[in-house]
């Protein structure tokens, strides 16, 4: 006589298997359906990049284009010294370039070095002047000061006079 117990495992495993398969089947044909997008949006993608270096090379350069391949030196003292040139608080730069002002801090500070996009926008800035830079911040919503405000700097010593 056979064991119940072996019977009852393999129709159970048998009816387990039967309905994965249905539950399987629709997720099957989504999945082909899927890759045959994929296949033929990478087709279209390899199409496009053969178009864009002959889009590109036939496409006259301009003055207007900033010239962002050419590399731009930038250090932290000429950040600073900058800034202060032009009258503008570490805030108010911070609007200009679109950066917090713990940005503009750390670069002043040496702690970190602004990305490529940043230092040709700083590169720009250099070419200014002063009445241009108030346009700005005043197109930009950022009141224009006269003077930057100067941080005095504070006593080593700390005051005890108890």
């Amino acid at each position: 006589m056979p064991d119940i117990k072996k019977v009852l495992a393999s129709e159970i495993s048998r009816l387990a298997k039967k309905e994965i398969k249905t539950a399987l089947k629709p997720l099957q044909a989504q999945l082909s359906a899927l890759r045959k997008t994929l296949a033929a949006q990478n087709a279209k993608i390899k199409a496009l990049e053969k178009r864009i270096p002959a889009a590109v090379a036939s496409k006259p350069k301009t003055e207007s284009q900033p010239a962002t391949d050419r590399q731009v030196r930038i250090t932290a003292e000429s950040i600073a010294k900058l800034r202060r040139k032009l009258g503008l608080t570490q805030m108010q730069l911070a609007a200009l370039l679109e950066v917090s002002n713990f940005s503009v801090s750390h670069w002043e500070l040496g702690k970190t070095a602004p990305r490529e996009d940043y230092k040709h926008k700083i590169a720009a800035l250099r070419d200014m002047g002063k009445h241009e830079l108030k346009r700005l911040l005043k197109a930009k919503g950022v009141t224009p000061t006269t003077e930057p405000t100067k941080v005095k700097p504070s006593s080593a010593t700390p005051e005890s006079s108890i």
